[in-house]
C-alpha cells in the first residue's frame, strides 16, 4: 500500500498525494544520502529502502515491494546490469532506472535490453 501524504498548500481542502516508494541501490553511502536528501524535496517520492550491492537489493525485495528501483551500474561483485536482468525476471512489474557516471551511449542500449525503463 502506498504511503499517503496530506498536502494543504494552495487549497482549502487537503489533497492526497501518493508517494512512490523507491529502492536506492548504490555502493556509495554519500550518493545514497544525496539522493535521499533530494527526494525529500519532492512530495511524491519517498526512499523506501537502500542497498549497497546485488545481494542486499535481492534480500530487500524478498520482503518489500517498492514502486521503483534506482540502480547504480557500477556495483561491487555482480554489477547493476546483472541486477536489472535478475529483477526483470523475478519482479516483472518493478520499474527500474539505471544510474551511472559513465557516458550514456556506452550503457544506454545494454541497460534497456537488460530490462530497465530508463
Amino acid at each position: 500500500m502506498n504511503e499517503q501524504l496530506t498536502q494543504n498548500e494552495g487549497s482549502e481542502s487537503p489533497q492526497e498525494v501518493t508517494r512512490k516508494r523507491i529502492l536506492l541501490v548504490d555502493d556509495h553511502p554519500l550518493v545514497r544520502e544525496g539522493l535521499t536528501t533530494l527526494m525529500r524535496t519532492t512530495p511524491d517520492l519517498a526512499v523506501f529502502g537502500e542497498a549497497e550491492n546485488f545481494e542486499e537489493a535481492c534480500l530487500f525485495l524478498e520482503a518489500n515491494t517498492p514502486d521503483l528501483a534506482l540502480i547504480d551500474l557500477a556495483l561491487p561483485g555482480k554489477d547493476g546490469i546483472d541486477l536489472i536482468k535478475e529483477l526483470r525476471d523475478t519482479y516483472p512489474d518493478l520499474r527500474m532506472l539505471a544510474l551511472s557516471m559513465h557516458e550514456e551511449s556506452v550503457y544506454a542500449e545494454r541497460v534497456l535490453r537488460a530490462g530497465a525503463h530508463g
